[in-house]
């Protein structure tokens, strides 16, 4: 009976120094695989010198800078090649670096060399031009009068080039009548529709477009026109001419991927050439060469069908001393 009681208790003391080694195991395990979680701090670089660790530092700053820039290249170089896949034509925009860094940091000067370590340079990023430029993806380039669908940015109208061209031909509808006495018999002068041809060209900034222009424009008499009295009808083939140059303003809207708004204005001169020959008085040749104030203004449109040339149309207004006229034009524009 003595023993059995002697084995229980021994039994109990063992259970309490196994629970005690339990208690004590969990709190430092615990412990030691938190320290093992904590980040391990990085050491701290080591210079010799101020001039060292400023040198170090703008070595980074420069390397830094040299990333962003071939960074922000390669953001443009794909967005260019977006445009010339997608719609086929140019990037507007030329790219410029964010940062200009054209000086290296130069490293000081020692006068006397101190062995307390190497010293490594940052990584310098190389920057190369790749010749294929490719995408993660490739798709169809539209070919030469295939209509594209650029957006509106820059070069307004067209896809390549800072200079534009246009080539409008019209009709013209003459609204003043005019009379008066050139050192002779009185005239009534009144002009039939007519025929005009407008070049211009120059360069574009933007939206607004600048350059010089031409035009000739020609009219022949109506039939009430009159020399002398009422019923002395002019010659046929008596006309009136105008031959102008002119500054050529301008300014475009976009409305949609194919279609932009324009207005004009035009300010010059020119020179009206008038043949105005009578049945009866005379037979004799009697041109008249009259110097002229010209100015035009006009809205107009564009519609883009071709990668290259767009069509324009659109209504002007034509003012000179002698034929004033409305005129509706439509031709052909385009950039060079």
């Amino acid at each position: 009976m003595i023993r059995l009681v002697k084995f229980t208790a021994m039994n109990d003391f063992s259970k309490l120094c196994f629970t005690l080694v339990l208690i004590l195991a969990f709190p430092l395990g615990w412990i030691q695989s938190f320290g093992q979680a904590l980040p391990v701090k990085p050491a701290q670089d080591y210079f010799d010198s101020p001039q060292g660790q400023s040198y170090h530092r703008q070595k980074v700053i420069s390397t830094m800078k040299k990333e962003v820039n071939s960074y922000s290249e390669r953001v443009h170089d794909l967005q260019s090649r977006f445009y010339e896949i997608f719609y086929g034509r140019d990037y507007d925009n030329s790219f410029d670096a964010p940062f200009q860094n054209t000086l290296n940091p130069q490293p000081p000067v020692r006068s006397e060399e101190k062995k307390l370590g190497h010293y490594v340079s940052p990584k310098e990023i190389v920057v190369e031009d790749s010749p294929s430029r490719q995408l993660a993806f490739e798709v169809d380039v539209l070919k030469d009068g295939q209509p594209d669908d650029p957006s509106s940015n820059g070069k307004r109208f067209l896809g390549g080039g800072n200079g534009y061209w246009i080539l409008r031909p019209g009709m013209t509808f003459p609204h003043a009548e005019r009379k008066g006495s050139y050192g002779g018999p009185v005239k009534f002068r009144k002009y039939k529709p007519g025929f005009s041809l407008d070049l211009a060209g120059g360069y574009t900034f933007d939206n607004l477009m600048l350059g010089v222009g031409g035009i000739f424009r020609r009219n022949e008499f109506d039939d009430e026109s009159w020399e002398g009295v009422p019923g002395n009808r002019m010659n046929a083939g008596s006309s009136s001419m105008t031959l102008a140059g002119y500054v050529d303003l301008g300014i475009s809207h976009n409305l949609s991927p194919r279609f932009d708004l324009l207005a004009r204005l035009g300010l010059g001169y020119g020179v009206s050439i008038i043949e105005d020959f009578s049945t009866s008085l005379s037979t004799q040749d009697r041109t008249r060469y009259d110097p002229t104030f010209f100015g035009s203004v006009g809205l107009g449109a564009r519609w883009r069908f071709s990668e290259k040339i767009v069509l324009d149309f659109g209504y002007r207004y034509l003012l000179e001393d002698e034929t004033p006229a409305h005129c509706m034009e439509a031709g052909l524009a385009g950039n060079f």
